[in-house]
């Protein structure tokens, strides 16, 4: 079929239904190095002959973008490409899957995704006819403009991407930006001016744009170190992008002695200097949080202080390591030194994070979201190879843990290592460790937050998790000792039987919990299964369970059941039913052998760290009376979620949950 031809059907399958992807299209991406070219004709007339699809394992082809759309209903974008080669008149049709999240509303969100006279590396596509198929993004490499753009003058190209640059189109820019350095290597001068100084520093911002931080950096080093007179204002745009860059990739001392720098130039305009000197402030906040996990987060509790903005704040990663286990389960987080209830272990903004109506909606627009991610930086990328997964051969190696920390002083260096962004293991990275929570207006929240990923779950956590806005906070729910391993329980809640609710959950994760409390209850399964409420699979019933003689029977036959175990198991049995011992505890029968103080007690060192937990302490610490050692357990269960706080920010956590102030 002739290239208008195919636009004819371009036009139309714009307004259809998209394509579902082949269960043969490859889903790792490879590394461009190494792959041998081929042409678009040769491609689909060998799939022709044979009459089925064909996936060109090691190989690529050059193509340049004639027109992109959005295929409504899906996250497909449908590409018409044609060769680059004049000799080879080629064209054919481009499907790329997982490349627009649902909840994108952008009318030119393909256009400016794929631009018209882009050039293309489509690296193993799986080829049928005049169709190729490739499974994400990350399977395309952008190399510069169509052949017949790349002709005119070095001035028309620099020109040219200054002009996309001032009017947003960030990656047109970077792409004419790309042919002029490309025009300098070719004429093999031994030194670069003024000229090439401006166009590195312009392509630097344009990728500081785009979210390719490491090779934002890289170009900034770049024009910094071509000397000559550039002009003040290159060098200060320079150390600007440089030091964006570098706070954005969780290097803010380096950052702030990259903006401090840009400042000194001089030579700004007032508004200019006033958004460097913010941009200052900002990186002094970001460095102190990041080395001594210093967080004021007051703007989001207190109602004079209630802000709209976004929590912006840097990651933390506190006194830890990673381990193998002790008992050969695999590799875990271990604690460097000793810990307090609620010192804060980490704070991790996500990989990528989405919110849509309906968790099926949300849970793929996140696959897409985590694919842009980590074709943007490497960071993103080394962290995801750093979680754990089961079906690659580094399961239990120990990752390097740089690419989670903060001013480590070093920066991932371009061109991009040798791993490929795998779909696959992106989407089993999402079912392990992804974290979901309910947004405003009752949205689906999920999120991958990459050190948060590396915790190991137990049903009897010694840590806690708290979002807020898209930042993750780990804390310590207890005090802890050095060489401890830090524990969360990926379930909410955490107090609720094995059976039903918390087994459902688990096998979801695809792996059996090892904890002292599951192994108890599953090789008590035959005396406990047949209570009621024991297989529940909803997490428990709540806080309004009614006191009647039902609920004081189902009590009073789990003491009976549970006679002869030592205190410890009792009590990670009673705090399966923490809704019917909360129901009861209060009428001091001589039956049933716990108050309401040591209800508490089991609360705490079963589910510690749980705003499910905190709930149900809130509710006895009301209905108790409101004493002061049940107020303790209290204050102690609101330090384990948000750490040591004023008492003003207290009181306003504690107003959530209905308790009026407590005065400790």
């Amino acid at each position: 079929m002739d290239k208008a031809s195919l636009m004819r059907a371009f036009k139309v399958m714009c307004s259809e239904a998209g394509a579902a992807m082949s269960d043969k299209c490859k889903l790792s991406a490879a590394p461009l190095l190494g792959l041998k070219p081929l042409d678009i004709r040769e491609a689909h007339i060998r799939s022709q002959q044979l009459g089925k699809e064909i996936c060109y394992d090691g190989r690529v082809i050059h193509a340049n973008i004639c027109a992109s759309a959005r295929v409504p209903n899906s996250r497909l974008l449908l590409c018409l490409v044609e060769a680059d080669d004049a000799d080879n008149a080629g064209a054919a049709f481009l499907h790329v899957f997982n490349a627009l999240a649902s909840t994108c509303t952008r009318q030119d969100a393909a256009q400016s995704m794929f631009p018209t006279d882009a050039r293309l590396a489509i690296k193993e596509p799986l080829c049928y006819r005049s169709i190729m198929h490739v499974s994400s993004p990350a399977s395309l490499h952008f190399l510069g403009l169509a052949k017949r753009l790349r002709r005119r003058p070095l001035e028309e190209l620099r020109r040219e991407g200054s002009r996309f640059m001032a009017k947003g189109s960030f990656l047109m820019a970077e792409l004419y930006f790309t042919e002029c350095i490309d025009v300098f290597a070719a004429r093999d001068a031994s030194t670069y001016g003024p000229v090439e100084k401006d166009v590195f520093s312009s392509r630097a911002e344009c990728r500081l744009k785009l979210g390719k931080f490491e090779e934002a950096v890289a170009d900034a080093d770049m024009a910094l170190s071509i000397s000559g007179d550039g002009g003040i204002a290159v060098r200060r745009r320079s150390l600007w992008s440089k030091g964006r860059g570098l706070s954005a990739l969780q290097e803010h001392q380096l950052a702030l002695e990259c903006l401090e720098s840009a400042m000194k130039q001089g030579d700004e305009e007032e508004e200019e200097e006033q958004a460097l000197a913010s941009e200052i402030d900002q990186c002094k906040v970001f460095l102190r949080q990041s080395q001594h996990g210093d967080y004021d987060l007051s703007p989001y509790f207190l109602p004079n202080k209630a802000s709209d903005t976004p929590l912006q704040c840097s990651d933390y990663f506190g006194p830890l390591e990673i381990k193998h286990t002790h008992d050969g389960r695999g590799r875990g987080i271990f604690l460097t030194r000793d810990v307090q209830l609620g010192d804060l272990l980490l704070a991790c903004n996500p990989i990528a994070a989405v919110s849509s109506a309906a968790s099926h909606d949300a849970d793929e627009d996140l696959v897409v979201e985590i694919v842009k991610a980590c074709v943007e930086s490497e960071r993103r990328l080394e962290q995801i190879y750093a979680m754990a997964d089961r079906e690659a051969a580094e399961v239990t190696a120990l990752p390097d843990l740089a690419p989670f920390k903060c001013n480590t002083g070093k920066v991932a260096a371009t061109p991009r290592s040798s791993r490929g962004v795998d779909v696959a293991r992106i989407r089993r990275a999402r079912d392990r460790v992804g974290y979901s929570s309910q947004g405003s207006g009752g949205s689906y929240v999920p999120g991958l937050w990459a050190s948060v990923g590396l915790i190991n779950h137990s049903c009897i956590p010694n840590a806690s998790k708290m979002s807020i806005g898209d930042v993750v906070f780990v804390r310590a729910a207890k005090d802890l000792k050095a060489g401890d391993e830090v524990l969360l329980s990926y379930l909410e809640p955490p107090l609720a039987p094995y059976a039903g609710y918390r087994e459902k959950m688990i096998q979801q994760y695809n792996f059996e919990c090892s904890c002292e409390r599951c192994k108890l209850e599953r090789s008590h399964r035959h005396v406990l299964g047949d209570l009621p409420g024991y297989e529940d699979d909803r997490g428990g019933s709540g806080l309004a369970i009614k006191v009647d003689d039902d609920v004081m029977d189902v009590v009073v036959e789990i003491e009976k059941r549970i006679k002869g175990m030592s205190e410890q198991e009792k009590d990670w049995i009673r705090a399966g039913f923490v809704d019917h011992y909360s129901a009861v505890c209060m009428l001091r029968d001589p039956r049933v052998p716990i108050d309401c103080e040591q209800l508490l007690r089991i609360m705490r060192e079963t589910g510690s760290g749980s705003k499910h937990t905190l709930s149900r302490i809130a509710f006895l610490c009301n209905i108790s009376g409101r004493k002061p050692e049940t107020m303790k357990v209290l204050y102690e269960q609101v330090t384990a979620l948000y750490g040591r706080q004023s008492p003003e920010v207290v009181d306003a956590i504690t107003r959530k949950y209905r308790i009026p102030s407590l005065n400790m």
